[in-house]
């Protein structure tokens, strides 16, 4: 089975999670230990944005598409990036909830988008801290699978950095 590193990719960068910085470095370290890297290493190292990015990974991701489990993973890990956003502080509770709402609503996350719903109009009516604690710490209990999956499919991306074998990235 292919290493589904593009879907890893997408699911983080989608988010917001990853940077152009952070995919570019990844594939310029995997570059300089090979001697033929793939096309999609080059493309990848040069891609600037997210659209960019699509691009140089849409060959990688058809190959990647052969697995159908990857579809709900790839949800799931993006949920879990947009909550790993709101733990290092570039969303708010609200900015998170309202994103995974929309997006647990159109994708095929194992989460159901009513509960992400509930809990942001939860938050809305919130009258004091108390409740928005309530609030947050029942978010992070809904979003620790996801979390976990992000996490996971992040850590695979950095130990395939520091594989020395071209076979990581194939």
């Amino acid at each position: 089975m292919i290493n589904p590193l593009a879907t890893y990719w997408m699911a983080a960068a989608g988010s917001g999670y990853a940077k152009p910085g952070d995919w570019q470095s990844w594939a310029d370290a995997i570059i300089e230990r090979c001697d033929a890297p793939d096309d999609w290493l080059i493309e990848l190292s040069l891609a600037h944005d997210l659209p960019a990015l699509m691009r140089s990974l849409a060959s990688r991701l058809q190959e990647e598409r052969s697995c159908a489990e990857l579809d709900e993973a790839r949800d799931d890990a993006i949920l879990g990036y947009l909550w790993l956003r709101y733990e290092r502080g570039e969303l708010t509770l609200a900015d998170c909830l309202k994103h995974s709402a929309s997006f647990a609503d159109s994708g095929s996350a194992s989460i159901e988008c009513e509960l992400v719903f509930g809990l942001l109009n939860g938050l809305e009516q919130a009258i004091d801290q108390r409740e928005t604690n309530a609030i947050a710490a029942r978010a992070e209990s809904l979003f620790a699978p996801m979390r976990t999956v992000a996490s996971s499919q992040w850590k695979a991306l950095m130990e395939a950095e520091q594989d020395v074998s071209e076979e990581a990235v194939r």
